[in-house]
């Protein structure tokens, strides 16, 4: 007989997908600062393209977690190291701006995934949604095998270096790159660095504040990603394609803030230089308070994100008509993305020479707590109400915004504290 998935089953799958992707980037962050981003970027995809194959032929519960969690450890790994790429081949000030085109495909996810999931399930069946992973999977593996090609500075340096051959684009033996130096790097002998130098630069005190905050952004965002199928089913009698565009208005809001936030930001830290008279900001990073830069940008869109938070959930409560909460949707979503774009670009700058190493231990928070939030929203809204909830978690945003407020006051102090020692 049929197994019909209730709500609470559906958001269960949630919890070990978030668990798994906080702690495998933990594993490949450091593999990847020292041994290059190729390998793990075509050994997780090919992780990735597999459990999608297994899902989509899967046919007991325990298995779909299972292969959920396999799914999760090559999805989360390349979000990681994906960001790290970008920090290889650009300079500090470019950052900024090319990271808009970089974390768009993230906010797009949010706009194609549903619409297209929702669909798929609709008229194909849920299977569907995996087999289309799958394809896309393999597609963009052989992308990768054909083209890209290294850049982990401990390897290539500033591209002057060949990799080891085994580690090079398929390309490159059709159309031979010159370098400088004709044979790789000799490996520095050591110590190698494991999961727990990942997790010991949470005991930097900016680094940790603004993990937990991220994380705090987090576990708002996956509340309303779980909640949106049920609210919307049980208000509104919406089917699964009209619950996928319900998540459109979110991440179109989402998608503005990239051409909002990094813009300002910028800006912010070019006034920071022309004030204390820094020309080059890559020169003499020590000296720029880019804490304050970046943190004057985030704090507002912080206390936006409570009141749309707050809005969105008491329309719910009133059952107006599906537009107003969507509107306020669009609002939260630039709101809280914009907040946590600042938030990992502040992370990267401070941790300029180890990105994916800092990603995932900032990973390794916001995941195990927005794990805590997905288990918890359904209850939580069956017990006080969306509109309560919608206000409790603008309370919460609102308490640790003081984290947020240390770090402004504080960070740039500690980060010449700690580059001394």
């Amino acid at each position: 007989m049929a197994h019909t998935a209730r709500p609470e089953d559906k958001v269960s799958s949630f919890i070990p997908f978030k668990i798994t992707q906080a702690l495998f980037p933990l594993l490949t962050a450091s593999f990847s600062d020292q041994r290059g981003r190729r390998p793990v970027f075509i050994v997780c995809l090919a992780v990735y393209l597999s459990a999608n194959i297994g899902l989509a032929l899967q046919t007991s519960y325990g298995g779909l977690m299972a292969l959920r969690c396999l799914q999760s450890f090559g999805s989360s790994s390349l979000s990681v190291v994906g960001i790290a790429y970008l920090s290889d081949i650009l300079t500090r000030a470019e950052r900024s701006k090319y990271r808009i085109y970089t974390s768009s495909g993230y906010t797009l996810s949010h706009l194609v995934g549903p619409v297209t999931g929702g669909l798929l399930a609709q008229f194909l069946g849920w299977r569907s949604v995996f087999w289309f992973l799958a394809i896309f999977a393999a597609v963009t593996l052989l992308f990768i095998l054909v083209f890209l090609r290294e850049s982990c500075r401990a390897l290539v340096h500033n591209g002057e270096v060949p990799p080891q051959r085994w580690n090079r684009a398929l390309i490159d033996f059709l159309h031979p790159l010159e370098y400088r130096q004709d044979t790789p790097w000799p490996r520095t002998p050591g110590r190698t660095r494991g999961v727990l130098d990942t997790i010991r630069l949470l005991s930097h005190r900016s680094t940790c504040l603004l993990s937990i905050f991220s994380a705090v952004l987090l576990c708002g965002n996956m509340a309303i990603f779980v909640s949106i199928p049920v609210l919307f089913q049980d208000q509104y009698g919406f089917q699964p394609w009209q619950v996928g565009l319900t998540y459109v208005p979110y991440a179109v809001g989402g998608f503005a803030a990239r051409w909002i936030v990094a813009p300002l930001t910028t800006k912010n830290k070019q006034r920071y230089r022309r004030c204390i008279g820094v020309e080059a900001m890559d020169r003499s990073p020590q000296e720029l308070p880019f804490e304050r830069a970046c943190l004057q940008v985030i704090l507002p869109l912080v206390y936006m994100a409570c009141i749309w938070m707050a809005v969105y959930g008491w329309l719910m409560k009133r059952n107006v008509h599906p537009a107003g909460p969507l509107v306020m949707l669009c609002f939260a979503g630039n709101a809280i993305t914009g907040a946590n774009i600042g938030i990992t670009g502040l992370l990267l700058a401070i941790h300029r020479r180890r990105p994916a190493v800092v990603l995932a231990a900032a990973n390794l928070v916001r995941f195990l707590c927005a794990a805590g939030a997905v288990a918890g929203i359904l209850p939580l809204v069956k017990t006080v109400g969306i509109g309560w909830t919608g206000s409790i978690m603008a309370g919460v945003y609102l308490l640790f915004s003081g984290l947020l407020w240390v770090v402004f006051c504080y960070g740039h102090h500690w980060r010449t504290i700690e580059q001394k020692e």
